[in-house]
């Protein structure tokens, strides 16, 4: 058990409906962004030898050691896209809001595809490292 707060799924739904509307929140793993190859030296990347002691892993369900991991967050990132698209496509809330780590600056070729193409009204995200 960890002292950090863990995601229920690496991507996931939930609907909110309000008196007048509804609203479907989409949530989407988007780490591949911050996923480079282990001996890329940057200062933020979460498969870096510099932060993952040696036989270090995400566990059973995760990459399984930090060659892994870059393949992995981009395996994850097409799985949700594809996911994330189904449900876009099948949505009748009024509103469709994302909710993501990474700002949509980080792929945004995706993105724009997705919100052109699907009627993303919103897309809600964490914060960038500086």
């Amino acid at each position: 058990s960890s002292s950090r707060w863990m995601m229920p799924a690496q991507y996931w739904a939930a609907s909110a409906h309000y008196p007048d509307f509804t609203v479907e929140y989409f949530f989407l793993d988007t780490n591949v962004w911050d996923a480079h190859a282990p001996e890329d030296p940057s200062g933020h990347n979460i498969c870096s030898f510099a932060h993952n002691d040696f036989g270090a892993s995400c566990g059973p369900k995760g990459p399984k050691d930090p060659r892994d991991c870059p393949w992995y967050f981009k395996s994850l990132w097409l799985k949700g896209k594809a996911w994330l698209r189904h449900l876009l496509e099948r949505s009748t809330a009024e509103w469709q809001i994302v909710v993501t780590h990474f700002p949509p600056s980080w792929g945004h070729y995706d993105w724009e595809k997705l919100a052109h193409w699907h009627g993303i009204d919103l897309i809600i995200t964490g914060h960038k490292h500086q």
